[in-house]
């Protein structure tokens, strides 16, 4: 099965055979399948927000103040309100003004252009522009924490060490029953292609054949997780090469079989 995806895409001859296996060959394939998908999904998650992660948590080390939360309240060294952007995503923004206890409204907040506003008793997110939701810290535990560049130094090494495993497991599941769900759409254009052909194939034979046809849109797919820019008309392309694919493996096995010249 380690060679069946390269088979899948460079052979035409190789759906033959793929459509006389079990049903549950082809349902290992599509976990196979999403293994794959579910560890390259992971690598390009790593290599494309591992640097933003890394350097948001350096600017909160370097740039937030030392916030200390104790019953109910939060307080901070610093007097006056003090603005905080992200140095590359601008849109990332925030106010500490632990002094203040009015709470932030959406015009507050989008005069000031920031997501988020931290008060003495709670703190604001900008939902919309016109919805804020607030978390009360009265509600929360009354022993004492302190927010500093320890804990944000932490922080990054716990979600390092829960994000990736997290995205593997998840990845996986959304990919098996995304294909799934797939497959059996695909298979009704097995159906038609079988009716036209003439190849009298069964229902298992058909689905084993779109599971498979759907091989080189699962890689364009892999592969395109590293680019800036996502497959122009996705949609359109993945029909297309999915349906070629299908319509080439039927007519192939409706084909008649040219005997051998003897000898």
């Amino acid at each position: 099965m380690i060679l069946d995806p390269v088979n899948s895409i460079t052979s035409v001859n190789f759906y033959k055979k793929i459509s006389t296996q079990s049903l549950g060959r082809s349902i290992l394939y599509l976990c196979y399948l999403a293994a794959l998908f579910s560890i390259t999904g992971t690598v390009a998650l790593k290599v494309k927000a591992g640097p933003v992660i890394k350097e948001t948590f350096r600017w909160l080390e370097q740039s937030m103040p030392p916030l200390t939360f104790s019953r109910g309240k939060v307080s901070s060294p610093v007097s006056g309100p003090l603005t905080l952007r992200h140095p590359k995503m601008a849109e990332v923004a925030l106010i500490i003004d632990t002094q203040r206890g009015e709470p932030a409204t959406p015009e507050l907040m989008g005069e000031q252009k920031v997501i988020a506003y931290l008060t003495g008793n709670a703190l604001y997110l900008l939902r919309s522009r016109n919805r804020v939701e607030s978390y009360d810290f009265s509600k929360s535990p009354s022993r004492t924490v302190v927010v500093n560049a320890e804990f944000y130094r932490m922080a990054e090494k716990t979600l390092r060490q829960i994000l990736y495993p997290i995205a593997i497991a998840a990845i996986f599941v959304m990919f098996l029953a995304w294909k799934t769900c797939a497959s059996l759409m695909y298979s009704l254009i097995a159906l038609a292609v079988n009716a036209q052909a003439d190849a009298r194939l069964g229902y298992k034979s058909l689905f084993n054949i779109t599971v498979y046809a759907q091989t080189l849109v699962i890689a364009l797919q892999a592969i395109f997780l590293f680019m800036p820019v996502g497959i122009p008309l996705f949609r359109l392309a993945a029909f297309a090469l999915t349906g070629l694919y299908i319509w080439l493996a039927v007519n192939k096995i409706a084909a008649p079989q040219t005997p051998e010249p003897a000898a």
